[in-house]
C-alpha cells in the first residue's frame, strides 16, 4: 500500500489531490478534505542550494510555511514549503497567509507541474535480504514508525519557472485504515 501511495503521489502534480483521493478511497474521513494546520513560528530560511533551485537572488524574498495536511482528524504529512511570493497573485499570498487553504489548492489556478528531486522510503516492512530467507519471523501485527515516506519536489509555472520547493514527510496515518478480511 505505501509503494501504492508513492506511486500515486509520483505522478500527479498536486499531493493535496492525490491525498485526497487517498483519504476518500479508503474513507479516512467524511468529508475527505484535506487542510493546512499551519505552524507558527517555525520559519525556515531557504538554503542557497534552495535558492538556486527556485532561481532566486540572494535579496528576493523566500517565504517559508510550515504545515500539517490533515484529512479530518488524521495527519497525513508534514510538509515544509519555500516559496517566491513575487510569482504568486496577492490575492494567493493572502490565502497562504491568512488560511488553511493547502498550498497546491491556492496556487491550482497557475497551473503548476511538478518535479519531483527525491524520495525517501523511510520503514520498509520487510529486512535486508528478506528475499534469500527460508521463512520471515513474524509477530503478528506491523509496528509503523511515525514517518514513512519523504518527497522534494519544485512546482514551476508551464513556462519551468519555480514558484516552490516541498519537503512533504509522509506519517504512518496515511495507513490508518481498516483492510478487509
Amino acid at each position: 500500500m505505501l509503494q501504492s501511495l508513492n506511486a500515486e503521489l509520483l505522478s500527479h502534480d498536486s499531493a493535496t489531490a492525490t491525498l485526497e483521493r487517498w483519504c476518500s478511497v479508503h474513507h479516512l474521513a467524511d468529508p475527505p478534505v484535506v487542510v493546512a494546520e499551519r505552524i507558527t513560528g517555525a520559519e525556515l530560511p531557504p538554503t542557497p542550494e534552495q535558492r538556486r533551485e527556485l532561481r532566486v537572488s540572494d535579496t528576493q524574498i523566500v517565504r517559508h510555511r510550515r504545515v500539517l495536511l490533515r484529512c479530518g482528524e488524521v495527519v497525513l504529512s508534514e510538509a515544509d514549503n519555500w516559496y517566491v511570493p513575487d510569482r504568486l497573485t496577492p490575492q494567493m499570498n493572502r490565502l497562504l497567509d491568512q488560511t488553511d487553504m493547502p498550498f497546491g489548492k491556492v496556487v491550482k489556478p497557475l497551473g503548476f507541474h511538478r518535479h519531483t528531486l527525491g524520495v525517501s522510503l523511510l520503514w520498509r516492512p520487510l529486512p535486508e535480504g528478506w528475499e534469500h530467507v527460508h521463512s520471515l519471523p513474524s509477530s503478528g501485527r506491523l509496528t509503523l514508525p511515525e514517518h514513512l515516506l519523504q518527497h522534494r519536489a519544485l512546482l514551476q509555472l508551464p513556462d519551468g519557472t519555480p514558484i516552490s520547493e516541498v519537503m512533504e514527510t509522509y506519517t504512518r496515518e496515511v495507513m490508518a485504515f481498516r483492510v478487509a478480511n
